[in-house]
């Protein structure tokens, strides 16, 4: 009986490695770089191999953290389900997360906005269409792409309260 399970055994992990790798599921974590809606495609590339990969989604494909492929934008990075030759089978939106001490609540912010703004600075960090739709008083505009060309516009006080928002889940 030990024999028989034993060369069961073999033979399953044997027909595993046989089956050429890009015919199994796979997962790999990607910065998107383009992404074509009729064409059903995405090009990411893919973080640890560092080559471009083209990933196609379709119908039963399924979105985390969004609800279409609408909300995925060039520069997002995605952890991608799939197989060699088919549509993913998920995307995810991968989300920075915040220490829950890091996090301050919305009416923790309307409160700061009763008194001087010297205590507090406020960035909507929306793109500048979004922001001059409307946007939380006191509140500058630096949208994340241009963060590095606008610093200058952050306190020089390192212990003022910076507080940045935007427009959905960061």
């Amino acid at each position: 009986m030990l024999k028989r399970l034993l060369k069961t055994g073999i033979v399953i992990i044997a027909a595993f490695l046989l089956i050429p790798a890009g015919l199994m599921a796979a997962q790999f974590k990607g910065k998107i770089q383009s992404i074509s809606k009729k064409a059903k495609t995405i090009q990411v590339l893919n973080l640890k191999t560092k080559k471009i990969e083209v990933i196609r989604f379709g119908d039963k494909t399924q979105f985390i953290n969004a609800k279409s492929i609408k909300e995925f934008i060039p520069k997002d990075v995605i952890l991608v389900d799939y197989e060699h030759g088919k549509a993913a089978t998920s995307i995810k939106r991968v989300l920075v997360e915040l220490p829950p001490e890091k996090i301050i609540k919305t009416q923790e912010i309307a409160k700061l906005l009763q008194g001087p703004a010297s205590e507090y600075m406020l960035v909507d960090a929306r793109p500048g269409k979004a922001y001059n739709a409307g946007h939380l008083p006191t509140a500058i505009s630096i949208f994340t792409k241009e963060m590095k060309g606008k610093m200058n516009l952050l306190p020089k006080d390192k212990n003022r309260l910076l507080i940045f928002y935007c427009g959905g889940p960061t």
